[in-house]
């Protein structure tokens, strides 16, 4: 069975993996471009050897991403090309140091927030190959990456397709979010692995604030979601902020928003908050853990 047909690799699944980019990635082992046709001159022989490696550069590209990043369905992947450069590095290095997996996280945060990959595609990723190699035989290569996050980014529409939806899960999934109400750790393997839009919970519920006169469009973004248990979002359903907060144990609210990336402060906590002032906030808070990621590859604390 090839890498594109399958569906599931262990707990991966890999739902949305085309032949295009698997094509691509043996083409980035081969002859280190990205475009399938050069393949067509090439010895059989080394294509044959290509596929082997490519297959165990894959598997430790999945299994880099489901321990790194929680994601087990290749759909929540926010560029799928970005599997490219990913299995060029495995390619050259299966068991990379704490400080290169680290390199790799800061990398895959980057390309996600600064949304490389969506112009100029070609270009960048072939940039990315030949940093990958260096980086597999242990140059620093990405140890200057930066970015300037605007809170903007988490103000677009929410669309779960989108690839900045997908990278605000990928980062929300990064501080082990727990469930407002019963406090038990959302199941990352199960809203990470398929779309489940009742894992999907818009902190300020869309019907709610329909009844305020807010427009589905301004209600509908990324910095107003978070992820729930099916059942707790069930439960809140379209619920004013001001009367399910309150029924979160006050004892567990701090740490239960914390994981949430719900910002601190007076009026945020009881749900009195006008909604326009807690979208600003958290968008603020969402940028900060992006930078943040981007500069350390890894959360280091909540931000404020």
């Amino acid at each position: 069975m090839s890498i594109a047909s399958a569906t599931k690799i262990g707990y991966f699944v890999t739902s949305g993996l085309g032949e295009t980019v698997v094509m691509r990635c043996l083409t980035s082992v081969v002859s280190g471009g990205i475009e399938p046709e050069s393949l067509v001159d090439d010895d059989p022989a080394k294509l044959v050897t290509g596929m082997s490696t490519v297959k165990q550069a894959t598997f430790a590209a999945i299994d880099f991403m489901e321990k790194e990043f929680s994601i087990r369905n290749f759909v929540f992947v926010p560029f799928p090309i970005m599997l490219v450069p990913l299995v060029h590095f495995f390619a050259y290095n299966l068991k990379p140091s704490a400080d290169q997996r680290r390199a790799l996280c800061r990398w895959f945060w980057h390309c996600s927030f600064s949304q490389r990959y969506k112009a100029g595609t070609n270009t960048y990723v072939m940039e990315d190959l030949a940093l990958m190699k260096r980086l597999a035989l242990g140059e620093n290569v990405f140890d200057a990456l930066s970015i300037n996050i605007d809170a903007s980014f988490f103000t677009r529409t929410w669309r779960i397709n989108s690839t900045a939806a997908k990278a605000t899960i990928c980062l929300l999934a990064q501080y082990e979010p727990r469930s407002f109400l019963s406090d038990c750790k959302v199941d990352l393997g199960s809203t990470l692995s398929a779309y489940n839009a009742r894992q999907f919970h818009h902190i300020y519920p869309k019907a709610f604030l329909g009844t305020l006169g807010i427009p589905f469009h301004e209600a509908n973004v990324i910095a107003n979601v978070c992820l729930l248990t099916a059942s707790d979002n069930n439960a809140i359903s379209d619920k004013d902020p001001k009367d399910y907060f309150p029924t979160i144990p006050a004892h567990l609210r701090k740490n239960i928003f914390a994981s949430a990336l719900v910002p601190k402060g007076e009026g945020f906590e009881d749900g009195s908050k006008p909604y326009a002032q807690f979208v600003e906030a958290r968008a603020s808070v969402l940028a900060a853990a992006a930078a943040e990621l981007v500069a350390t590859g890894r959360p280091v604390g909540v931000p404020t």
